[in-house]
């Protein structure tokens, strides 16, 4: 008798073996063993040329390893394999970033979210890249959709005030970013923001009296814009 679920039963065997080399070679990159990782990753290349995930993890360890040349060919022989492998898309995006190429990037970004709308990190990815080209109010869009998903992430608070700082919307950003800091997202680059959005709303005088009101860190980034604020106040009279 046939048993007509025998090669449905052989995937999940090899998947589920698949998956037990991944987690091993995610075990020795954790214990900082980065050559038994890239060793372990080939074997389970030769043993599963046909899945994707050994070609993703490849791809992974050579972008970790600072070669994102060879990990743009491994994804993309992965994403051969899986095109509906969101990972590989977004570590595709990543790789092609390192080299500089943001239009590729922002495509394989583009995908991993169509594939994974709540990919925090691809929509973080697709805000820097449109941040970088100065397309500020594609920027603030992405990085709202960050928001969407973590309402309190730091980098996209203040990703979404230098968009509006950028488009002239200083009242705007000051609003975020008073909120921001009453909240519980925190941090120097969001107080030096608030400095420039209230210099851009009120002058350098308004800036100043905050950043004086504030505990700036001795040498940090505040203080330091109080002493640029300063020189301004004092030009003025």
């Amino acid at each position: 008798m046939t048993d007509n679920n025998a090669p449905e039963t052989d995937n999940e065997d090899i998947r589920a073996r698949v998956q037990e080399g991944i987690s091993r070679v995610v075990e020795a990159l954790q214990n900082g063993r980065a050559e038994d990782a890239l060793a372990a990753t080939r074997e389970l290349l030769e043993q599963f040329p046909d899945q994707a995930d050994p070609y993703h993890m490849l791809g992974v360890l050579l972008l970790k390893g600072g070669r994102p040349d060879q990990a743009i060919e491994a994804l993309r022989r992965s994403i051969d394999i899986d095109d509906d492998f969101p990972g590989a898309h977004y570590n595709l995006g990543l790789a092609l970033s390192a080299l500089g190429r943001l239009d590729e990037a922002l495509a394989a970004h583009s995908r991993a979210i169509s594939l994974k709308p709540d990919h925090r990190d691809a929509h973080g990815e697709v805000a820097r890249i449109h941040e970088a080209a100065g397309r500020h109010a594609e920027a603030e869009a992405a990085w709202r959709s960050v928001l969407a998903l973590a309402g309190d992430d730091t980098s996209a608070l203040a990703g979404v005030a230098r968009a509006q700082l950028a488009m002239g919307r200083a009242g705007e950003a000051l609003e975020i970013l008073d909120s921001a800091l009453a909240g519980p997202a925190s941090g120097e680059e969001l107080a030096v923001l608030k400095t420039r959005a209230l210099e851009a709303a009120e002058g350098p005088a308004a800036a100043l009296a905050w950043v004086e009101s504030s505990s700036a860190e001795p040498g940090g980034l505040l203080e330091q814009e109080g002493g640029r604020l300063s020189g301004l106040v004092g030009r003025e009279h």
